[in-house]
């Protein structure tokens, strides 16, 4: 069985969607605090990794 390339994008798109769904719906269970602090992290380490770029 031969897949195009286009029917693997889609199934690569269609399995990311789904796992981003899964990861909003595990946001929205966590309280407020702990999402800051999630998001106080991503930020830290996106700022780390643009120093260590630059």
């Amino acid at each position: 069985m031969r897949l195009s390339f286009r029917t693997l994008q889609r199934g690569n798109a269609l399995r990311d969607a789904l796992r981003y769904i899964s990861v909003l719906r595990r946001l929205f269970r966590m309280s407020p605090h702990t999402r800051y602090l999630l998001n106080q992290l991503s930020v830290r380490s996106h700022a780390n990794l643009a120093a260590a770029s630059s």
